[in-house]
């Protein structure tokens, strides 16, 4: 179990670069865009990227799962051309239904009126972005995790930076950042597929209809599993739009894209490397073994994000003050159930391992498609209760009760298949420090001044306290201290050393 823990450290190490470049790019988009957008622009530009990002997964998730599950068997027996060729083949039939049919529809016929281009580059970059994290998929799944950073942060910065250029020195509208995008996909999506040796690895004669059939039946499930997961994080946003309009969303959107930056972001920097290898774990140690790592890895999820998250509710008007203008600083009043929100659905990801693992993901549509139709009810009923001027706080409330409920009909559906075992234990150290911490830095934040200067001394000073009373504490073992030496000398060796 210590070489997977240190394998899943390893590849991690990269995948933690990606997320803390990605998140600095996004984080820092935030002011960018608060400044040259008011807040409905950028209510316009939230919803149509919303529905990229979440409505993307609905194709590509149920490939990249199999993937990530299929893949070590068909590389144990040297058939990697058997997947590969499987996967990629309906490829061109997605574009051609994207591009010749979806696209001219949308824009034809759909009454957009000034949005008509902001609509169609977001169809284009909807249908790149889905192949472009399949690719992905076979990087995570063959653990080429510099790889997957260094495209992860590409696109990043071509979403990002390079849209926000083109509307500050162009003149563009929303449509820019979505150009910026397009743009970067088009020249990445081609080196990913040299640099998989796509071409080499698609073969006459490859295809199977049974691995298909796998996939499918794998898969299907993940789509309306991914189909409930966007209502539960999407949906409140166009119900904000639909009762008080694009402002309210422009504040709700804020705080969530800090929240989800700055939270689930970290929590990917485990669950990215983890998987794969989670899945490796169980085919040669058993079920037993899983349920053990899988309760480390619990532990180690909470040492990360539980202070992310007080920290951010601790500070949230600070943060908010920092990265955005005046006009957003009533969205801080949603900060507190989105945090706690948030943290909730990360944790979910843990319990509902068992339904991959046990290739009985169909057994996870129930859990969420219920929680889903929860989150539309409570949605209707608080959004219009908390009114025209602060909806959006009973979409974030409603958003809380939600995850709550889901994370407690995942772990009691995925029991059947496969325990979670909570370390409950091994988490007091951690709660402990977490809560020490809060108090430190909610008294800070009352004597010290300065916008940034500030915001980085409390965050400097917040991670030297928590590591500080983590160690005092005994949170961190002496053989976890050992573990995160090794894994930063097996993810940098030094010259001539060599990888192990």
């Amino acid at each position: 179990m210590r070489d997977k823990i240190i394998e899943i450290g390893k590849d991690s190490t990269w995948y933690l670069v990606s997320t803390i470049v990605s998140a600095f790019i996004g984080f820092i988009a935030v002011p960018i865009f608060t400044r040259i957008f008011e807040p409905h622009e950028y209510g316009i530009y939230t919803l149509v990227a919303t529905a990229i990002t979440l409505g993307a997964p609905v194709v590509f998730i149920m490939v990249t799962n199999a993937i990530v599950r299929y893949l070590p068997e068909y590389e144990g027996r040297g058939e990697l051309s058997v997947i590969f060729t499987t996967v990629l083949r309906r490829v061109p039939i997605f574009f051609a239904l994207m591009f010749c049919l979806c696209l001219p529809a949308v824009v034809i016929f759909a009454p957009l009126g000034r949005y008509r281009l902001v609509v169609a580059l977001g169809i284009s970059v909807f249908a790149l972005y889905t192949v472009f994290r399949v690719l992905l998929g076979f990087m995570r799944a063959m653990r080429m995790a510099w790889q997957y950073a260094v495209f992860m942060i590409i696109v990043q910065f071509g979403r990002y930076i390079v849209g926000a250029l083109l509307v500050a020195k162009f003149g563009m509208h929303v449509e820019g950042i979505f150009w910026g995008w397009l743009g970067t996909l088009v020249l990445v999506i081609p080196v990913e597929l040299a640099i998989l040796r796509v071409w080499k690895r698609i073969k006459r004669g490859a295809f199977s209809r049974t691995l298909e059939r796998n996939i499918l039946s794998y898969g299907l499930p993940l789509i309306l599993v991914s189909i409930f997961s966007d209502i539960l994080t999407a949906a409140d946003r166009y119900m904000v739009q639909g009762f008080w309009g694009s402002k309210q969303v422009g504040l709700y959107s804020v705080v969530y894209t800090l929240v989800t930056n700055l939270e689930a972001i970290l929590a990917s920097i485990i669950a990215l490397g983890a998987t794969p290898v989670i899945v490796r774990f169980f085919e040669q140690e058993g079920e037993e073994a899983t349920v053990t790592l899988i309760s480390r890895i619990t532990r180690y999820f909470l040492m990360l994000l539980l202070p992310a998250m007080v920290g951010i509710w601790v500070l949230n008007r600070r943060i908010v003050s920092v990265i955005t203008s005046p006009g957003y600083m009533d969205a801080t009043k949603a900060v507190f159930p989105l945090v706690l929100g948030v943290f909730i659905s990360n944790l979910q990801w843990l319990p509902f391992l068992s339904f991959q693992i046990k290739k009985r993901t169909d057994s996870s549509i129930f859990p969420i498609g219920i929680s889903a139709v929860f989150n539309l009810a409570l949605n209707a009923l608080l959004i219009p209760l908390f009114g025209p001027k602060y909806g959006f706080v009973g979409a974030a409330w409603a958003t809380l009760a939600s995850y709550v409920l889901c994370l407690f009909l995942v772990v009691r559906a995925g029991r059947k298949y496969m325990r979670w075992e909570f370390p409950w234990k091994g988490s007091l150290s951690i709660m402990i420090s977490t809560a020490a911490m809060g108090l430190l830095l909610f008294f800070l934040d009352k004597i010290l001044f300065g916008r940034w200067y500030g915001l980085l001394t409390l965050v400097i000073a917040g991670m030297l306290f928590y590591s500080f009373t983590m160690l005092a504490t005994g949170g961190f073992t002496k053989s976890e201290l050992t573990f995160a030496k090794e894994i930063l000398s097996r993810a940098f060796p030094k010259r001539g050393e060599g990888r192990h």
